[in-house]
């Protein structure tokens, strides 16, 4: 009867609370934000999130990661919903430095703000990105407001990714290219 007492009130500490955002690495433990599961990762790791708002300034840096979004809260399957990182204006959204990334399904919201200076949304430098189903939105910067794509840089944007509403103090309100990007349709 005592072991049985134990094991379920360590089942008790598993179970999440209705609405909560959940994050890990694909076969791998669990985090407690998504910079934390980026920090985890390493090379040929997914890291996998649940729909909902993550309220986080991303940066990946010297890594070949993916990051997927819309999973359920037990990080199973894909239920369709959607998966937003919101920066709350606190600079850029997620910026790749020395990487080789795939997002998909992930929407970026609020990065920036007139203030910044590239990529309010994404700033990629030295790095290669695909960009798969997701958005930019409402970011904001001086260049690149959505996304910068810096010198010696790679975007690709394709499926049904959207890049709307965002804004440049100077050029580039959605998408601002010094490097090289491709917008490919489905």
């Amino acid at each position: 009867m005592r072991t049985l007492l134990i094991v379920v009130l360590a089942f008790t500490f598993v179970v999440l609370p209705a609405g909560a955002q959940t994050v890990r690495i694909d076969g791998g433990p669990w985090a407690s934000s998504v910079s934390n599961a980026i920090d985890l990762a390493i090379d040929g790791d997914t890291i996998l999130m649940s729909t909902g708002t993550f309220y986080e300034v991303l940066v990946v840096s010297n890594k070949d990661i993916a990051m997927e979004g819309g999973y359920d809260t037990n990080l199973v399957d894909r239920p369709g919903g959607n998966t937003f990182i919101d920066a709350q204006n606190g600079g850029t959204a997620l910026w790749f430095m020395d990487s080789s990334c795939r997002v998909d399904q992930v929407h970026f919201v609020h990065g920036g703000e007139i203030a910044t200076l590239a990529g309010g949304g994404s700033l990629l430098h030295r790095s290669h990105v695909d960009f798969i189903n997701s958005s930019f939105s409402s970011n904001a910067a001086w260049y690149g407001g959505g996304i910068f794509v810096g010198v010696f840089s790679t975007a690709r944007v394709f499926g049904l990714s959207h890049i709307f509403t965002n804004t440049a103090a100077v050029s580039g309100g959605g998408i601002l290219v010094d490097g090289r990007c491709e917008i490919l349709g489905d």
